[in-house]
This record gives structure tokens, sequence and C-alpha cells, in this order.
């Protein structure tokens, strides 16, 4: 009965292990994220398993003319347009990355019709949590 119970525990727990696997970014990209859009995504074929990570390394400031922000965290809100039987998974449960630091979604799954042997378009929506500051110029105006 022991050995039964070792086996059963050992089993969930290798499965359970599998079904939340998670990617692992690539530390060494050189820009912000890796494909980037001239790259796009590998191709896939219809019957085959596709498997494929997109790593992002989220910067902890960004500037606009006289604005600056401090980047707190990216997070990852919806993807939409992934093929039939394809899905996603981030880096953590939460899909948010902390400025400064490295995370990735892996993009997986099987299509078994020929009807989607084509290219999509996946669109990405972040929310981005960050500081703004501002060098405010005061301009005075004095009549005499």
């Amino acid at each position: 009965m022991i050995k039964k119970l070792t086996l059963t525990f050992f089993l969930f727990l290798f499965i359970g292990s599998s079904i939340l696997a998670q990617c692992v970014p690539d530390e060494t990209i050189p820009g912000l994220y890796s494909p980037d859009v001239s790259q796009g995504l590998p191709n896939g074929q219809v019957g085959v398993n596709y498997e494929t990570v997109i790593t992002m390394h989220v910067p902890t400031d960004t500037s606009y003319g006289t604005l600056s922000a401090t980047i707190d965290s990216m997070v990852l809100n919806s993807v939409s347009g992934m093929p039939p039987g394809f899905d996603y998974e981030c880096s953590n449960l939460q899909c948010s990355f902390p400025g400064g630091e490295f995370g990735c979604i892996r993009v997986f799954g099987i299509s078994n019709d020929n009807a989607d042997a084509k290219t999509w378009d996946i669109n990405v929506e972040f929310t981005i949590y960050c500081f703004l500051f501002y060098d405010f110029i005061i301009f005075l105006l004095i009549r005499i």
C-alpha cells in the first residue's frame, strides 16, 4: 500500500511540475525584446507541436522630451490573434515583469487544420506602471 501511495505521489508531482513548466528568459538579448518585429516568430507546421519563447528586458527608465519616467513594472494584460489551439504562459503566474529585469512569454500549441497555415497578426497588450517626472519651465510675465 505504501509503495502505491509513494508511486502515486511522485506521478502527481511529475505531472504537476510539467503542467507548470515555465519559460526561462534569455538574459543575453541586445534589445528590449527578442525576437524583434523584423525577425518575427519562427514558422510552425500543421500537425506539429509548436513552441517558442519571447524574451523581454524591461527598462528601468525612459524619457521623451522633458518627460522622464522610472519604470516600476510591466504587466501583460492580454494576447489576441493567435491561431486556434495556441496559448501562452509567462515566466511568472502574474505575467508581471519588474523594471530592470528580464521576463519571457512561452507561445505553444498545435494546429491540425491546413486553413491555419498562414501568417497571424498577434496583438499583445501591456500596462506599464511608472513614476513620471517633468522638468517645469516657469515663464514670468512682468509688466511695468
